[in-house]
């Protein structure tokens, strides 16, 4: 019984990372998946087990495959290393920007 709570919680957790990484309300979410908006709240707080008809439709309103659901372990250190990379990819492109810009400047002058 415990295994299963930590499964509902892991599947909880993992469908609001998704949602939220998409910016999607659970009423979206609901709307696109063709599910009730409590529905999709029940199953984000672990309160309800869903049905694999029910994960497709969520799946389909995320727009991607069911496999992609599963995938519980190390979602979030991905998403924090892949925003700090992207932080740094930003960072570098505006320094290049400003010396550019410096450039353009002086041959104005």
């Amino acid at each position: 019984m415990k295994e299963q709570v930590t499964v509902l919680n892991k599947l909880a957790k993992r469908i609001r990372f998704l949602r939220t990484e998409r910016r999607m309300t659970q009423e979206v979410l609901a709307e696109k998946s063709g599910l009730h908006p409590t529905l999709v709240g029940k199953i984000e707080r672990a309160s309800c087990n869903p049905s694999l008809i029910t994960l497709d439709k969520i799946t389909w309103g995320l727009g991607l495959p069911l496999y992609e659901l599963l995938k519980f372990d190390g979602e979030d250190r991905i998403y924090t290393r892949n925003a700090r990379e992207l932080e740094h990819l930003l960072c570098n492109i505006a320094l290049e920007l400003n010396m550019a810009l410096r450039d353009v400047r002086s041959l104005r002058k």
